[in-house]
């Protein structure tokens, strides 16, 4: 793990960081290896309400853990059922929503360098397969990356089996969410109980191939990105943060036509600003030129005018080349 975290950058050498701390087998190794490579570990549990005892229990188990070998502890309690209630989300969007912003809050408060989760190599396929299932483009399919924003994974390279064969090693005990053993208990269970296993008998070491796959495909996605920005600056008069700061921005379609994927480009430039795929896929095949076309999103507007594609804040003032109001097309 120690060249992992050292290759992806994770953190630094005896660094301070806040795990993520569920009690289950991976947040536990987690928590002791990280102990064991010199880091200063500060161990963070939430109890989210949801199962009764059982997750009163957990909590139990992470407090004696943390006593037993000298971690420090802190422990929030949350009502995640309201907060699912309040915001609209499912009970796990909420959940992990009041997860990832009092570890946020935490790592603040204590000072430390990063908050590291226990995801690993059979969360990585689940992952990808999942979102392979649903419809993702490459962003999607790359999957966990080992580090977003102050998040970091080391574990991303370790399977299931390594971690439990670890603390077997040191008969160090785990909790068991016992969620996590039904196959119907949610997606990710039918996938994990049901889907991989089925697909092992095609290749046994499939966790550890579609892992491999998520990070070749986070490779691409670098060489994606970078390719994507290369156009936007033949293309477009600025960067799509910038629209979004003055309100406005133009886009050079004689241009855009010499690039490949035209409606691939606009979609990663448009919908950030929140035109949908089909609008941009329309955008793409209009840029071929009918002038006074219009495609309206929630808070933007885009107008074909002279070979451009207008950008417009629907509340801000029009810009002078778009003093016509053109007609609108079908969104």
């Amino acid at each position: 793990m120690a060249a992992f975290i050292h290759r992806h950058g994770l953190f630094s050498l005896r660094a301070h960081v806040v795990v993520g701390l569920s009690g289950g087998a991976d947040s536990v190794a987690l928590a002791l290896v990280l102990n064991e490579l010199g880091h200063r570990v500060v161990c963070a549990h939430v109890n989210f309400h949801l199962r009764g005892a059982e997750s009163d229990a957990d909590e139990a188990f992470v407090r004696r853990f943390c006593a037993e070998h000298g971690f420090d502890l802190h422990v929030h309690q949350a009502n995640t059922v309201a907060e699912a209630q309040r915001t609209g989300a499912s009970i796990e969007m909420a959940a992990r929503a009041i997860r990832y912003r009092w570890f946020a809050q935490l790592r603040q408060a204590v000072g430390a360098e990063a908050v590291a989760v226990a995801h690993h190599r059979h969360d990585q396929a689940e992952t990808l397969v999942l979102r392979l299932c649903r419809g993702a483009g490459l962003q999607g399919l790359a999957a966990m990356a080992p580090r977003r924003d102050f998040v970091v994974r080391p574990l991303l390279a370790v399977g299931r089996d390594e971690i439990e064969a670890y603390l077997r090693s040191l008969g160090q005990p785990f909790a068991t969410d016992s969620t996590n053993l039904r196959p119907d208990a949610a997606q990710r269970n039918f996938v994990r109980h049901s889907l991989l296993p089925l697909m092992g008998s095609l290749n046994p070491r499939v966790a550890q191939t579609l892992a491999t796959t998520a990070q070749r495909l986070r490779d691409q996605l670098a060489l994606y990105n970078q390719a994507v920005e290369a156009a936007r600056q033949r293309v477009c008069d600025t960067t799509p943060a910038e629209w979004q700061n003055r309100g406005r921005g133009r886009i050079d379609l004689d241009a855009l036509r010499n690039e490949t994927a035209a409606a691939t480009l606009l979609h990663e430039w448009l919908s950030p600003l929140g035109f949908r795929p089909a609008q941009t896929h329309q955008m793409a095949c209009a840029a071929q030129g009918t002038a006074g076309q219009t495609w309206r999103a929630a808070q933007w507007e885009a107008c074909i005018s002279r070979d451009v594609l207008h950008l417009r804040k629907r509340n801000s003032p029009a810009a002078p080349t778009q003093a016509a109001t053109p007609t609108q097309a079908p969104t």
